[in-house]
């Protein structure tokens, strides 16, 4: 019961401070449809992006076939990776790709004041004060990541492509040479989690 309280005070903290900052677009006065073009989303991502006091960009878009688009956000001064977002092609709403990532993300994610959230959910919650700066090199995290390769995957291959996040490290995961998901490692922990894409991966725009 405690595991499960402290979870959905995570949760409830994580949406009230997206409905009063206003970061995430809301569904209120937007029409329900299904052809929201790539273009559009590309703006209403632009937009929400222009509500961060950091320089922010689109560094790459990951466009499905049959799901909504996968958004790679880095800041403009360090190349490195700020968020992973996702846009509705039904309602034009943004939101954070469902995957572990938005809960390891330190910096703009799960901000509260000076204290950072780094886990919650069946496993319980736990805080932890650290600087944005991830204590597990990319050496490190491409070791763990070879590991989890080698004993859980059949014949898998890592990707020269990654990314620095502030609180993870992310890799695509190929077999045959297709994309086939996102390996990520948090950067304190080392914990591993493979976000497998549901849908058909129809080009990457870069």
């Amino acid at each position: 019961m405690r595991k499960l309280l402290i979870a959905l005070l995570v949760t409830g903290v994580l949406l009230l401070g997206a409905g009063l900052t206003g970061l995430f677009l809301s569904n209120e006065n937007r029409d329900l449809r299904d052809d929201y073009t790539l273009e559009e989303l590309t703006e209403n991502v632009e937009t929400l992006l222009e509500n961060y006091s950091e320089s922010l960009k689109i560094s790459m878009i990951y466009v499905f076939e049959d799901r909504d688009p996968y958004f790679l956000i880095t800041e403009v001064d360090t190349d490195r990776g700020a968020m992973e977002l996702r846009a509705s092609v039904v309602t034009g709403q943004i939101y954070p790709d469902r995957s572990i990532a938005s809960m390891w993300n330190v910096k703009y994610m799960q901000r509260m004041g000076n204290r950072r959230i780094i886990g919650a959910g069946m496993m319980g919650g736990y805080y932890r004060d650290f600087d944005f700066d991830n204590e597990l090199t990319l050496e490190e995290a491409l070791e763990r990541a070879q590991n989890y390769v080698t004993l859980k995957t059949d014949g898998y291959v890592i990707d020269k492509t990654y990314h620095t996040f502030y609180g993870y490290y992310s890799f695509h995961l190929l077999n045959d040479s297709e994309i086939v998901g996102i390996l990520r490692v948090n950067g304190f922990d080392a914990q591993v989690s493979f976000s497998r894409f549901n849908g058909t991966l129809a080009e990457i725009k870069k």
